[in-house]
């Protein structure tokens, strides 16, 4: 099949037949992919003759841009069908068995055949994004969310998945209700979901983080009145709250845990969100431009209010431990819990993350459990357990010698 021109041309890295060892290795890098991710690509068999006509499956390498469903038929099995069909079924299992809430389609421009598998699948062109192995070459990624295939398979939220729960539907609705609105105008660029999801951590507790790209000159006011409009054809807002950035909302079917927060950027804002070191892989919902291509980390302005962080910390820390003793020893246990907490554990977090993660360092006490080495981890958060005023003179102790042996080490860096 590798050795087909026809074939070759749109799937090998430089479009030209691989020789029986490149095929070879190919191969075996798909078998790998299963050892090591668990799924993979699938063998495509015609039942009639037992004959292998090619492979049809998901996909997701070190550094792929997103989940993926991919295709590749020997050309004289071409116009059978059975890439469609073949692809249907595996999207119905990269929905319902492996849970994944976006899947994509990677095509090279020109390769019109693999377009309308696509196309009759119930994908549509999102942006043009970059493959590793391809360097700067752009290629097409199209992709379909969850909720969008559930509507086309004729899935109801009152009819489970496999494996789905109704927060994982509600979710669902939720993202492709707004999808579906700033899809179609004109001053919303892009659309994405960060958060847990970006971090491949969504649970059953987490909110669902929605951001939008939009023109410098389109108002928030307007645009969060339409969101808020759609939300309520999916549940009742019950509730809502206005932070200096974004908003939250609470819906009646959300239960106690899914809040919806929903941020909108201007063009011209300085942190759009989408750099991967702090905030993850955006699962793109669309794209109309190459707004979501991934951005490069400025680690250098990250490191100036690093260092200033870490300059203040350095006479501050010190000092700044009095305030707890002075409440121990008047016996004030809500006073000194909380200056514990203020003058000892925040910091001390911020400057472990300066030493393990320095792209957060100004997390605080988020992700600290995915941030830290398991050990280290496992000693702040015994520190933070605190019985009795007694108990935490101990630990007060404890975290203000670790917090300065951090600073000394932080300094000789």
């Amino acid at each position: 099949m590798m050795a087909d021109p026809r074939v070759a041309q749109y799937v090998a890295v430089d479009g030209k037949p691989l020789s029986r060892f490149a095929a070879w290795q190919s191969f075996a890098s798909m078998v790998g992919h299963w050892a090591l991710r668990g799924f993979g690509m699938f063998a495509v068999v015609e039942r009639a003759t037992g004959v292998l006509v090619g492979r049809v499956g998901p996909w997701q390498p070190e550094s792929w841009p997103a989940f993926e469903i991919g295709w590749t038929i020997r050309s004289d099995y071409w116009g059978r069908g059975y890439a469609t069909e073949a692809a249907s079924r595996c999207f119905d299992y990269a929905f319902s068995e492996l849970q994944q809430r976006y899947v994509a389609s990677f095509i090279l421009p020109g390769n019109d055949r693999s377009i309308a598998v696509a196309t009759r699948v119930g994908e549509q062109l999102d942006t043009t994004t970059t493959l590793p192995h391809l360097g700067e070459r752009r290629v097409l990624q199209y992709g379909v969310t969850r909720a969008q295939w559930e509507s086309r398979r004729g899935y109801s939220a009152s009819r489970e998945w496999p494996g789905s729960s109704n927060n994982d539907r509600l979710r669902a609705r939720i993202s492709d209700a707004l999808t579906q609105v700033f899809r179609v105008h004109p001053a919303v660029l892009a659309g994405w979901e960060g958060g847990s999801a970006a971090f491949g951590k969504v649970d059953a507790y987490s909110d669902i983080d929605l951001e939008y790209l939009v023109s410098d000159d389109m108002p928030f006011e307007d645009l969060y009145a339409i969101a808020e409009s759609a939300l309520e054809e999916v549940s009742p807002i019950t509730a809502r709250h206005v932070p200096a950035v974004g908003r939250y909302y609470k819906l009646k079917d959300g239960g106690d845990f899914l809040l919806v927060d929903l941020i909108f950027h201007r063009v011209g804002d300085a942190d759009h969100h989408l750099d991967v070191e702090r905030h993850g892989k955006a699962v793109p919902l669309f794209d109309k431009g190459e707004w979501l291509r991934p951005r490069a980390f400025d680690d250098k302005a990250r490191a100036v209010q690093r260092d200033r962080r870490y300059r203040e910390l350095q006479t501050w820390f010190p000092m700044s431990q009095v305030f707890v003793r002075k409440a121990i020893a008047r016996s004030q246990d809500v006073e000194a819990i909380n200056a514990f907490w203020a003058c000892t554990l925040k910091p001390l977090a911020d400057l472990l993350r300066m030493r393990h993660c320095p792209a957060r360092w100004d997390f605080g006490v988020r992700y600290l459990d995915r941030d830290l080495p398991p050990a280290v981890y496992e000693q702040i958060r015994n520190l933070a357990l605190v019985n009795n005023l007694n108990e935490l003179e101990s630990k007060l102790a404890s975290a203000t010698e670790w917090g300065t042996a951090l600073l000394r080490d932080l300094e000789t860096a």
